[in-house]
C-alpha cells in the first residue's frame, strides 16, 4: 500500500487503516486540534476558552484611559492614566466630594474639576429623602404564602412528596425564587437540600402545569407582588 497524499510514495504497513503515512497523518490532525489563538499552542480536550494554560491565567483586559483615551497599563485599577488620576491626591479631603461630583457626574476633566474646586464652593444636587426602609421577606414566608394559595404546607413542599398539588407548589415556589433573583443551588438549599438538577428540572416544568392550570401562574404574580 501506498500513501494516498497527492505526491507521496511511502510504502504503509500491511495493516494501516488510515491510508496515509505518519508525517501527512500527523499534519491531517494538527489541522482539526484546536490551538491557542493567541501562540498556536494545541488545547487539550474540552479548552471552551480558546487559550492555553499559560495565556488563559495570565490574560489581562485592556482598557483605555476614561477622559483621554490613552491605553492603560495591566495593573491599572482606578480607569484614569495617571495624568488624569493624579489631580485628586491634591484636593482637599473635605472637598473631594464636590471632585468627585463634578468629575463622574458632569464628566469634567479632573485638572478642570481641581481648579474648579480651588477656585470656590460648588453647587451640589442636594440628597433626596431617604426611602422607608422595608422589611426583608425571608424564603420561609413566600413557601407559606404558596402554601396557603394552593391548600398544601409548607412541610409538604419541602419534603419528598410526589402528590401533585404539592409538587406544583414546589415549582410555583422556584419560579417565584428564580424571578427574585436566585441560583438554582440556592433554590435547592431553601427546599430540603434538593440537588439543583431537581429544581432545574421543577423550573422547566412550571409551564406544562400552568398550561393545564392558569391559577398558578396568578398565584406566582400573587405573591411576587406581596414581597416585592
Amino acid at each position: 500500500m501506498i500513501c494516498r497524499a497527492k505526491g507521496c510514495k511511502t510504502r504503509l504497513v500491511y495493516n494501516s487503516k488510515t491510508g496515509l503515512c505518519r508525517d501527512h497523518w500527523n499534519e491531517k490532525r494538527a489541522l482539526s486540534l484546536p490551538k491557542c489563538r493567541t501562540c498556536g499552542d494545541r488545547l487539550g480536550k474540552g479548552n471552551k476558552s480558546g487559550l492555553c494554560a499559560h495565556h488563559h491565567h495570565n490574560k489581562r483586559v485592556e482598557r483605555d484611559c476614561g477622559h483621554c483615551g490613552e491605553p492603560l497599563s495591566v495593573n491599572s485599577v482606578t480607569g484614569f492614566c495617571q495624568r488624569h488620576y493624579l489631580p485628586r491626591n491634591r484636593v482637599p479631603l473635605n472637598l473631594r466630594p464636590q471632585f468627585d461630583f463634578l468629575v463622574r457626574a458632569q464628566r469634567m476633566a479632573p485638572l478642570d474639576a481641581l481648579t474648579r474646586v480651588l477656585a470656590g464652593p460648588v453647587e451640589m444636587p442636594q440628597p433626596s429623602a431617604q426611602p422607608s426602609r422595608t422589611r426583608h421577606v425571608f424564603a420561609s414566608e413566600i413557601i407559606a404564602a404558596v402554601a396557603r394559595e394552593l391548600r398544601t404546607s409548607s412541610d409538604l413542599i419541602i419534603s419528598a412528596s410526589r402528590f401533585g398539588p404539592d409538587v406544583r407548589a414546589r415549582a410555583c415556589v422556584v419560579q417565584i425564587f428564580r424571578k427574585r433573583g436566585m441560583s438554582f443551588p440556592q433554590i435547592g438549599r431553601r427546599l430540603g437540600g434538593r440537588d439543583h438538577s431537581t429544581i432545574i428540572n421543577a423550573y422547566r416544568n412550571f409551564d406544562r402545569y400552568a398550561i393545564k392550570r392558569p391559577e398558578l401562574r396568578q398565584v406566582v404574580a400573587r405573591v411576587l407582588e406581596r414581597a416585592a
